[in-house]
């Protein structure tokens, strides 16, 4: 039988919880300290680079708590990033998602060995939005790149 993991901050699973995009896994991306995934994804809601610092300066429940402030972007349907519009829809901001996630599982060494701790299980993101109209990361494009991550890293 394959092991499921619901990846979440409030997950029953200690591997859920460090997966989530609210755990702290600090990283550089592209010249930005960001303390973690929820940060930057927040702050792709903002068009002031300030914001986005500020966004990606901070954690968890504080990170999504500053994003409640930019939900301006469901309406034209862009998200920003160092200057650089992208419409929500796009091939380029998938490819963005695809950078920060990288990003992330290839140079915090903690994300990276709690990732391939999940072996073969099937990550599923119970709570997450599927809606790409109301959300800045689906729980079907989160999954997709973990999983294809953790193949990588596999090998």
């Amino acid at each position: 039988m394959v092991e499921i993991i619901n990846i979440g901050s409030s997950s029953s699973s200690l591997l859920g919880k460090r997966l989530s995009n609210w755990a702290d896994h600090p990283f550089v991306f592209d010249g930005v300290e960001c303390r973690c995934l929820e940060g930057v994804l927040q702050s792709f809601k903002f068009q002031d680079t300030k914001k986005q610092l500020e966004s990606c300066s901070r954690r968890g429940y504080w990170a999504q708590r500053i994003g409640h402030n930019g939900d301006g972007w469901k309406k034209n349907q862009i998200l920003y990033w160092k200057d650089k519009e992208y419409k929500r829809n796009s091939k380029e901001y998938q490819q963005l998602l695809d950078r920060l996630f990288r990003t992330c599982y290839s140079t915090n060494e903690d994300a990276k060995v709690t990732l391939l701790k999940t072996g073969d299980a099937k990550l599923i993101h119970s709570r997450g939005n599927s809606d790409i109209k109301d959300t800045v990361l689906t729980a079907e494009e989160f999954i997709i790149r973990l999983e294809k991550i953790r193949e990588e890293l596999s090998k």
